[in-house]
């Protein structure tokens, strides 16, 4: 089927011209395809969009990550509080005095007794002990001493025992006093070992305790065990012992 269309040219003129009915497309088919171009673009919009909120939310992650890597190491790096040893089970002690003109001072931690069987229990015999509880119980004199008639240069020092059940107790002093309990105690450490004595009193003490005697005693005591230990200054009274009868000034 033919027909004739007529169609204005420029200058206003119509020209008849011959076209055949197949060279029209169809309504329909021109709106599907300006249907499917919208789609198209409808889709790339919204597929831009999403990927703009996808990498929205990885930046947002990461600056997150950063704060929360950040206040992780202003945590880690922050000093914990420092501990209330008072209100430890068994809280520091010290005990004090001057021999001779020496200074002596003995820190320990002071455990209770509690009703606890104590001597060859809840302190074994014939091993190391800490003499006291937590740290190592450190013994400081600011100068030379004798110990039991023994030499000790002045200076700091875990002071560790090794209680017996019958007979004397050994007494140490250690070159390394910062530690905990006696876990890393090593006898190749030790500056001095002497012995000691115990006895029983008739009065009990609930709680492990030092005193340092005007007399130069140190004295352990727990429970109703006393365990003294002499110390005095080293060479007192040795001056005149040594200058008698020799007729020097």
């Amino acid at each position: 089927m033919k027909g004739k269309l007529s169609i204005p040219n420029p200058q206003g003129l119509s020209t008849a011209t011959d076209y055949s009915l197949s060279h029209f497309v169809p309504l329909q088919t021109k709106t599907s395809h300006i249907m499917n171009r919208n789609f198209l673009n409808y889709l790339f919009i919204a597929l831009l969009a999403l990927s703009f909120s996808i990498t929205s939310c990885q930046t947002q992650q990461t600056a997150e990550g950063n704060t929360a890597d950040a206040t992780t190491d202003s945590v880690e790096t922050e000093e914990p509080p420092a501990e209330d040893k008072s209100k430890r089970q068994s809280p520091p002690a010290e005990a004090t005095g001057t021999v001779g003109g020496v200074n002596i001072a003995i820190n320990y931690g002071s455990p209770a007794a509690k009703g606890r069987a104590l001597w060859g229990d809840l302190v074994p015999y014939g091993e190391v002990w800490r003499t006291g509880a937590n740290e190592a119980t450190t013994f400081e004199v600011d100068n030379d001493v004798m110990v039991n008639g023994e030499m000790l240069a002045k200076g700091k020092y875990g002071l560790f025992t090794i209680p017996a059940e019958s007979g004397d107790w050994t007494v140490i002093f250690n070159s390394v006093w910062d530690q905990w309990g006696a876990y890393e105690y090593k006898d190749s450490a030790d500056v001095l070992r002497v012995m000691a004595t115990p006895a029983m009193a008739e009065e009990s003490e609930e709680r492990m305790g030092f005193t340092v005697g005007d007399d130069g005693t140190v004295t352990l005591a727990w429970d109703k065990l006393r365990l003294p230990i002499s110390v005095a200054a080293a060479g007192e009274g040795e001056g005149e012992a040594d200058g008698e009868g020799d007729g020097e000034e």
